[in-house]
């Protein structure tokens, strides 16, 4: 059943990047126009959830194809001599060490992106934002304990105590994503939701743009290593990213469809109430498996 699973997953958002591209880019045309003048009718919705599937296929595709690339210069003497640098080179070749850093970057990015989500919000008086910021917060506190633990236990022989912390990250994560029930109501009620200002909202979308993509290629490239602490780092890193897209679709669509009441409203409340499902469902896949784990041993 998890091997038919997979397959089918992989049918529906595997695609090789030509064939992403003519799939994802009609959709972006048809949100786009959705957005600034409106259908007027359900193909509004079609073309937010087409568009929707479209990024995630082309993100794919571009990690992929990055990939793909990347193999091909391992035999290049440029590659060859960016391993022969002293810090390049233990990116390239460390595996672990290369996790670590994303891991440490990836909490870097998530305090900024939490301070700016408070400042904003005080700036422009948005009690919508500074709920964001706040979460923002908690998801940085769990990363600094990922990243505490990961100090800790770099031995593998101490993989019980990482299978401890990252049964806590799974409770934690779960609690943690019942916040996002009132952010996601104010949202979809439209309650302290704010245009941002000149190109603000480009700033934003690409930071949203950039985790996504960081996610999948971390997805991709990590896949075979399998320590507990990274599955959580991956894990928190995947909830900032869905989170990041939806504070960026309420954004967009406050901005270029603001006369389009009933479709903020629907998609809001549609994106955030999957993205609550989805981290409802990696946090207690963190339990049971922990769990699982405890009762071998």
């Amino acid at each position: 059943m998890e091997k038919r699973t997979k397959q089918i997953l992989k049918q529906i958002f595997i695609w090789p990047f030509r064939r992403a591209l003519l799939i994802s880019v009609p959709g972006f045309i048809m949100v786009g126009y959705a957005l600034n003048h409106g259908f007027g009718n359900v193909l509004d919705y079609v073309a937010y959830m087409y568009s929707s599937y479209g990024l995630v296929v082309l993100g794919i595709a571009t990690a992929t194809g990055i990939f793909e690339v990347a193999g091909r210069l391992r035999n290049s003497a440029f590659y060859k001599w960016l391993q022969s640098l002293p810090v390049i080179g233990r990116l390239i070749c460390d595996v672990e060490h290369r996790v670590r850093v994303s891991l440490y970057l990836g909490g870097i990015f998530t305090w900024i992106y939490a301070f700016l989500k408070i400042s904003t919000g005080i700036i422009y008086n948005s009690l919508w934002l500074l709920f964001f910021g706040c979460y923002y917060v908690m998801i940085s506190f769990l990363r600094l304990y990922i990243i505490d633990g990961e100090r800790r236990y770099s031995d593998d022989t101490r993989i019980r105590d990482e299978y401890k912390r990252y049964l806590k990250c799974g409770i934690v994560l779960l609690v943690i994503d019942s916040s996002l029930i009132p952010i996601i109501d104010m949202a979809s009620a439209l309650e302290g939701v704010i245009e941002y200002p000149g190109y603000l909202i480009y700033g934003m979308a690409t930071y949203s743009f950039f985790t996504v993509i960081v996610c999948v290629v971390n997805a991709i490239k990590f896949k075979g290593y399998h320590r507990p602490i990274f599955s959580a780092a991956r894990i928190c890193s995947l909830t900032g990213a869905l989170v990041s897209m939806l504070s960026l679709e309420i954004a967009m669509t406050a901005r270029f469809g603001a006369a389009e009441t009933a479709f903020r409203k629907y998609m809001t409340a549609v994106t955030g109430g999957l993205i609550i499902i989805l981290v409802m469902v990696m946090a207690l896949m963190m339990i049971l498996r922990s769990r699982r784990f405890f009762r071998q041993q």
